[in-house]
C-alpha cells in the first residue's frame, strides 16, 4: 500500500494501524514523492491512499499520472478538500472512493 499525505502527524497514525493490522506501508511526503514511488513499485502496490491537497504535486495530478502508468490501480483519497475544480465530480464518475 502507498500512502502519500504532507501531514506527519496523518502518516504516522496511518501506518501504525495499518502496520499492526500486517499491512506494509510505503509513505511518500507528497504527490510528486508517491508518483516516484508508484513508479518504482507499481507491481508491489495494491492499493494507493492519496490526501487531495499536497505540495509539490496535487493528489488530482499524482492520481491521473498514477492511472496513465497503471489503469485498474485501486485509489482511495483520503482529504478533507480537493482544490481542483470539478475534482470530486471527476472522482465519482470515475469510481474512485473519497472519504
Amino acid at each position: 500500500m502507498l500512502h502519500a499525505d504532507d501531514n506527519p502527524g496523518v502518516r504516522e497514525v496511518f501506518e501504525t494501524i495499518l502496520t499492526c493490522s500486517v499491512y506494509r506501508v510505503i509513505e511518500a511526503v507528497d504527490g510528486q514523492e508517491a508518483l516516484e514511488k508508484f513508479k518504482e513499485c507499481h507491481d508491489r502496490i495494491d492499493l494507493v491512499v492519496l490526501d487531495g491537497i499536497m505540495p509539490h504535486k496535487s493528489g488530482m495530478n499524482a492520481w491521473r499520472e498514477i492511472r496513465a502508468i497503471r489503469p485498474q490501480a485501486r485509489v482511495l483519497f483520503l482529504t478533507g478538500y480537493l482544490d481542483e475544480e470539478g475534482a470530486l465530480e471527476t472522482l465519482q464518475k470515475e469510481g474512485v472512493p473519497v472519504l
